[in-house]
């Protein structure tokens, strides 16, 4: 196996001991099981190789995850899991054992999308995967002046390393705030409907929105919630309604062009209580998918 896996020593986090896995993805490069996301998460280990199995074509072979069951044939899988703390029970029974990479587990952590699991993610990021394994020099065997320059090139380094740190992070914010300040303040250029359909359908398109199913079944997916979150926000019974709309329709005479353009998002949109409501889910669902239009 190419940067063959291998556990190094154990870690408390969140008073767990959890081991320290390096390799799979990159030659000393921090990874993590599906075991050890589940007791952190304290979930069933097989409901998270369910969410990561119904989403796999989100996640890429060996570079978000690895599934060992698939490499039991190469020499020390079986020893590595065991090492991580898989009985040999579980091994057998088990259909995959996944193991993450820091962008693998941030897929799922989208995929999972709770403010716990938000909250444990970033915990785990900040305390396992940017925590690099240190290799020490004994100074007293070098020469003062090299002692001196030792010192001084690693403060360095460390001080150049924070700054990238803290720069990527405040990308990040500015990115997530960028598509904040759209959502909240972009003014609508078109009619309302046109709008609404086309920040659904950039929702649906996102790789943010994690759903199972055909590219049609996400775009409905997609609307049903903005409905659901309306009803919650405003009891609405918009279907009641559409019928409603629909046999008034009928009854005037109108034509089945009219008739049938008589929706859930026609109510909303004739509705001057509703409407303003709609609007804010719809940004609402921008800002929580990260999407900007």
């Amino acid at each position: 196996m190419n940067n063959e896996l291998k556990v190094v020593t154990k870690q408390n986090f969140m008073g767990q001991e959890i081991p320290v896995v390096l390799g799979g993805f990159g030659e000393d490069k921090k990874c993590i099981s599906d075991k050890t996301i589940a007791e952190i998460h304290n979930q069933p280990a097989i409901e998270i190789r369910r969410r990561i199995t119904d989403n796999i074509r989100r996640f890429k072979e060996n570079i978000d995850i690895i599934d060992l069951k698939q490499r039991m044939g190469e020499s020390h899988t079986l020893e590595i899991l065991l090492s991580i703390g898989y009985s040999k029970q579980a091994i057998t029974q088990a259909e995959h054992i996944y193991i993450l990479s820091e962008r693998g587990y941030a897929k799922l952590i989208k995929i999972m999308d709770t403010d716990l699991a938000w909250q444990i993610h970033d915990k785990l990021i900040d305390e396992y995967f940017e925590m690099r394994e240190q290799k020490t020099i004994d100074r007293t065997q070098l020469s003062p002046q090299m002692q001196m320059l030792v010192g001084m090139v690693e403060a360095q380094a460390e001080q150049e390393l924070e700054q990238k740190r803290q720069a990527e992070k405040l990308n990040k914010l500015e990115e997530n705030q960028k598509v904040i300040n759209t959502a909240l303040t972009g003014q609508m250029e078109e009619d309302f409907k046109h709008w609404v359909n086309r920040c659904l359908s950039a929702i649906a398109e996102s790789e943010n929105y994690a759903f199972i199913g055909t590219r049609q079944e996400r775009h409905q997916a997609v609307r049903a919630e903005s409905y659901q979150r309306l009803n919650a926000k405003r009891p609405c019974r918009l279907e009641q309604r559409v019928k409603l709309e629909k046999g008034r329709a009928l009854e005037a005479g109108a034509s089945k062009t009219k008739i049938d353009a008589i929706n859930k998002l026609y109510i909303i949109e004739n509705d001057k209580d509703l409407k303003p409501v709609y609007e804010s889910v719809i940004k609402e669902m921008l800002i929580a998918f990260c999407v900007e239009v």
